[in-house]
């Protein structure tokens, strides 16, 4: 048996994200350079080029109807910059607005596979203690899906027959 790689509809998601969050640079009108630095599934340490931003891809649900899998994954982001003579949390708020414009923006390329992306929670963890030098935030986000039950690379909308149809073929099978 010869497969080759596919990606789950899920996998594209991340990939997507992945790709959306390296938009975050101030050259594209955002505040904090996020984007120059991305990691996804690793925690970002202060060997990293700083301000970085890190995608992590959490569990997720599944409220099954018929004939389809009715997804929605958790995403947390997190992003870390050094705040030099500006206040911790004020580099803090608009990495978090950054992060949270960047990954609800219709620009987002992952529309196609996904239903909706909602904003469910973010802020600060804790600030830094003195003589720290970068502050930290994060957003968690849940992204909605589906997908043929059974069947993780194949979205299920793109299966779906309406009832209409349906009565055609059933008709013009019985004549």
């Amino acid at each position: 048996m010869n497969m080759s790689f596919r990606e789950t509809i899920r996998e594209q998601i991340i990939g997507a994200i992945v790709t959306g969050l390296a938009d975050i640079r101030t050259t594209s009108g955002y505040n904090v350079d996020l984007g120059s630095t991305v990691k996804r599934g690793q925690i970002i340490s202060d060997k990293d080029v700083l301000p970085a931003v890190a995608a992590f891809p959490l569990g997720e649900d599944n409220e099954p109807i018929p004939g389809r899998n009715n997804l929605t994954m958790t995403v947390r982001i997190e992003g870390l910059a050094k705040f030099g003579n500006k206040n911790p949390s004020v580099v803090a708020e608009a990495m978090l607005g950054d992060i949270i414009y960047r990954m609800t923006h219709p620009s987002l390329s992952i529309s196609a596979l996904s239903e909706k992306i909602e904003y469910a929670e973010g802020g600060v963890d804790e600030y830094p203690d003195p003589g720290q030098y970068a502050v930290g935030c994060y957003a968690i986000f849940n992204v909605n899906y589906k997908t043929k039950i059974g069947d993780p690379f194949i979205q299920s909308d793109s299966l779906l027959i309406n009832r209409s149809d349906m009565m055609s073929v059933s008709e013009s099978i019985s004549t």
